[in-house]
């Protein structure tokens, strides 16, 4: 199984964002790594059609019924995601679920999702191979569960009806080269390669338009607890966020680097380097807006925009012109605060800048989110 935080990047400019919730193929059983299981290849598939970035977000059990998925979407914030992809079913079957009550539980989930997700988002439901020829099958026991798929199948066709923001995806049949393991890298492979096309075809569709995204922010009371959650305000300085903040300079040659909080009403910094104020006022700080942008945020001469032209930081010390900064999330998604460069003299960003900025918070928010022993 694999070990690790359950989240896999893939590099690129305006990342979009998927959920896999569920259980059976999301679980990863075979590899030790989220980045060769399921998540990580269809990641790098998905970005290598759309030409952006990829973030990927398990919500997962081993074992999860139809009517636990009802009620494990409470746990989610489902308006984050541009696409979500469920796999259920597998439990269900094995538990002896009536198809009458499977159709029943899955309008159920549905109806939650269509309530908790954005216009802009897709969902996606995964279906079990079903050939004959899938050794799990042969056997009198799996022929009575290869019964039970197609009609889990039959309802979930009817249940999916004509809605537009949802669809069924059959994964393919991969026959295992090691039949000691359960699942290889290579069958995780072949899984995001029937996947890819489909997943990056309705978010090319979003992205193209235009889609109204979620909003970075919903709740500022939920947001604040997420800061208060992560137990490091007020700490001390540490080697773990200095040592990101340093490269984030050099990358971007400024003279100001920062990663900062946004905590109630003030700016709060944890690591920073050409600077020594430790705290602002939160309504003069640049890194308020960051939070509530989902990619990079960008001034290239904050002296000739009309929103920033008479900040305090602007007009006087430290006389910023340049600011680019990436939001940086808590576990559960909320935006904590920022990864930024600033400086006296104005400039842009290059796309390879951009990106290595989002590599940048990434390991930020790797450091947050590991448990600290």
């Amino acid at each position: 199984m694999p070990i690790g935080l359950p989240r896999v990047s893939a590099g690129g400019p305006d990342p979009d964002r998927i959920l896999l919730f569920g259980s059976d193929v999301f679980m990863g059983r075979g590899v030790l790594s989220h980045d060769l299981a399921l998540p990580g290849q269809l990641a790098r598939a998905v970005s290598a059609i759309t030409g952006r970035g990829i973030d990927v977000q398990l919500h997962t059990r081993p074992t999860m019924l139809v009517s636990e998925a009802i009620h494990a979407t409470d746990e989610v914030n489902l308006e984050r995601y541009d696409a979500i992809l469920i796999s259920i079913g597998l439990t269900d079957a094995m538990a002896a679920t009536r198809p009458a009550e499977w159709k029943q539980r899955l309008a159920e989930l549905l109806a939650k999702l269509d309530s908790g997700i954005t216009s802009s988002s897709h969902v996606f439901f995964l279906k079990r191979p079903t050939a004959s020829d899938v050794p799990l099958f042969k056997s009198r026991f799996g022929r009575e569960l290869a019964q039970t798929f197609s009609a889990f199948d039959e309802e979930t066709d009817a249940v999916l009806g004509s809605r537009e923001w949802a669809s069924g995806l059959r994964l393919p049949v991969y026959r295992h080269t090691e039949p000691e393991r359960f699942h290889t890298p290579a069958a995780f492979a072949a899984y995001a390669s029937t996947i890819a096309p489909e997943l990056a075809k309705q978010l090319d569709t979003y992205f193209t338009s235009g889609a109204p995204q979620s909003p970075a922010i919903v709740s500022e009371t939920r947001r604040q607890a997420s800061v208060d959650g992560l137990g490091i305000l007020d700490t001390a300085r540490e080697e773990r966020f200095d040592r990101i903040v340093a490269r984030t300079r050099s990358m971007f040659g400024t003279k100001y680097a920062a990663f900062n909080l946004i905590d109630h009403d003030r700016r709060w910094t944890k690591a920073s380097i050409g600077s020594d104020s430790v705290e602002s006022p939160r309504t003069s700080e640049f890194c308020n807006t960051t939070i509530h942008h989902r990619g990079a945020f960008v001034v290239g001469n904050a002296s000739e925009d009309s929103h920033f032209a008479q900040n305090p930081l602007v007009a006087g010390d430290p006389h910023i012109r340049f600011y680019a900064g990436y939001p940086i999330e808590a576990p559960d998604g909320e935006r904590v605060g920022s990864l930024c460069v600033y400086d006296p003299a104005p400039r842009q960003v290059t796309p390879f800048e951009e990106i290595g900025l989002r590599e940048l918070a990434l390991l930020i928010e790797k450091e947050l989110w590991l448990p600290r022993g």
